[in-house]
């Protein structure tokens, strides 16, 4: 049951840190990503934690929706691997158009009851 629980609680974590994006809820990012996230984007640019609250507190970083789907969460102890696809609509990083559909990998850390991100690997899958 516990470990329902967990990953239960992760899912949520996953989907309220990916709608950050649509919401322009920067406080939501400062609380989910741990201090010293290292952030690896599609394109191979690593971010930290100040530049990712930036990019959506100015809204470099948007989208209209974005929809999760195949949540995988593996759990060791205090630290989680959760693995997904999401749809990104209407995205656009920088001016750039982003949307399509991507496939990440977190790793989560439990500290104190809470879980943050501490590393984060996003790529983009190309429809062929």
């Amino acid at each position: 049951m516990r470990r329902q629980v967990c990953v239960r609680d992760l899912w949520a974590h996953c989907q309220f840190w990916t709608q950050s994006i649509v919401t322009g809820d920067a406080a939501a990012v400062d609380r989910i990503e741990a201090p010293d996230i290292v952030n690896t984007g599609p394109d191979g640019t690593v971010t930290n934690k100040a530049k990712d609250i930036e990019d959506i507190r100015s809204c470099n970083l948007t989208a209209t929706s974005v929809d999760l789907d195949n949540l995988k969460v593996r759990i060791y102890g205090h630290t989680a691997v959760a693995t997904y696809t999401y749809t990104l609509k209407g995205g656009a990083s920088g001016g750039k158009d982003i949307s399509g559909q991507y496939r990440e990998t977190d790793t989560l850390v439990q500290s104190r009851g809470k879980w943050q991100v501490v590393a984060c690997q996003t790529t983009k899958i190309e429809q062929h």
